[in-house]
């Protein structure tokens, strides 16, 4: 996954988790819901960072990508041209 896709993927499973804890406590389903978002979101912030000590000049922009795509409703910004 290139990282606009890993963070959007990102930004995805934090809205996910988002939603399952306003869901009622009595939810059943609540709980495991939780849990696989949270193991998914260790999984992806592991391959962030990994992706981004073999490539540092990553960082600022897949942080910024990830801040600006954690917001409700936004969007990543586009990829400027290098």
């Amino acid at each position: 996954m290139t990282p606009d896709q890993l963070a959007g993927k990102y930004a995805r499973l934090r809205h996910e988790l988002a939603q399952a804890y306003s869901e009622p406590i009595s939810n059943h389903s609540r709980s495991g819901l939780i849990d696989r978002i949270a193991a998914e979101l260790i999984e992806l912030e592991r391959r962030l960072a990994l992706l981004e000590a073999e490539s540092p000049e990553l960082h600022s922009e897949t942080a910024t990508t990830i801040m600006v795509a954690t917001d409700v409703g936004a969007e990543p910004p586009p990829r400027l041209a290098a």
